[in-house]
Order: C-alpha cells, then structure tokens, then sequence
C-alpha cells in the first residue's frame, strides 16, 4: 500500500509542477501582452502629440515675415510711427487703455504704447 501511495503522491507532484509549469508559462504570455498594450498605448499618444495643431506665435509670425518674406520690419514700424505721430497726447499718456479713431484708423493705446489695431475705417470717421 505504502507503494501505491508514493506513486499515487508522485503522480499529484507531477501534476503540480505540470500546472505550475503552464502557469508560468500563461504568466508570462500576460506580461508580454500588458507590455505590447503598452508600447502601443505609448505609440498613439505620441501620434496624437504630433498630430495636434502646431501654434504659431506672434514672434513667429514677425521673424517668417521679415526673414522669410523679406519684409522691412523696421521701416514699417518707423512709417507706423510716423502714421500715428499725431495722436492726441492725452490718449498717448493715458494709463487706461483707449480705443481710438484715428486718421481713418481703430487701435488701442496706453500709455504711450499701440497695443492693438482694430480696423481700418472709412476716412470719413
């Protein structure tokens, strides 16, 4: 009996370590699944990084214009001085910003600074 008893223990250890064996074996098919999940979880939030609107800055925008177009950005700014030289004094020192009408032009000013045009209007206003 005593041998019939080993062998029937034999056999159960035999079985444990077959289980074990495949257990491993479905362990580590699951953690070079997650890994896989991983990388391509990885790979499309890098493609929607990529594929979002670039921005352009105004800086940007300002150097492709002078470098690349070959715009004289300073001589504009010199006409645009000279342009808008005769705006009142009052909206030029004004620490409030103010939205003016101007020889045919809208902006904002404060002081002493053009902030923002607005619009070109009709010379009549």
């Amino acid at each position: 009996m005593e041998f019939v008893e080993k062998l029937e223990t034999k056999k159960s250890v035999s079985q444990l370590e077959k289980t074990l064996s495949q257990q491993k074996r479905n362990l580590q098919e699951a953690r070079e699944y997650a890994s896989k999940l991983q990388r391509e979880m990885e790979d499309t939030q890098r493609l929607l990084s990529i594929t979002k609107s670039l921005i352009i800055t105004d800086h940007f925008l300002l150097r492709y214009l002078e470098r690349a177009c070959g715009i004289d950005i300073s001589s504009m700014k010199q006409q645009l001085l000279e342009e808008f030289s005769g705006v009142p004094v009052s909206a030029r020192t004004s620490k409030e910003v103010c939205e003016l009408k101007y020889n045919g032009h809208k902006f904002k000013i404060a002081n002493n600074t053009l902030i923002t045009y607005l619009d070109l209007l009709d010379k009549k206003n």
